[in-house]
């Protein structure tokens, strides 16, 4: 089969793997897609990720991120 598929394999490398019968063959950098992309667009697009539940790991990174900013601010 010579489906051609995609898939993120690993979120903290921000690639995009595009893939033909399981093999990668070609890599799609995020930084690149969002550089090329509105930054309103963008950013209304993450508050709608902060307000959705069901991304968990999204909001698990949100809570993280917000407990560094809170520790670092009571630590100045």
């Amino acid at each position: 089969m010579n489906e051609i598929t995609w898939d993120i394999l690993d979120p903290n490398d921000m690639c995009v793997a595009i893939m033909r019968g399981g093999k990668t063959v070609l890599n799609i950098s995020v930084h690149e897609i969002i550089e090329s992309c509105s930054r309103n667009k963008l950013l209304q697009h993450v508050d709608e990720c902060d307000r959705t539940p069901w991304l968990t790991r999204w909001q698990n990174e949100k809570h993280e991120a917000l407990t560094e900013l809170l520790k670092k601010d009571y630590a100045q």
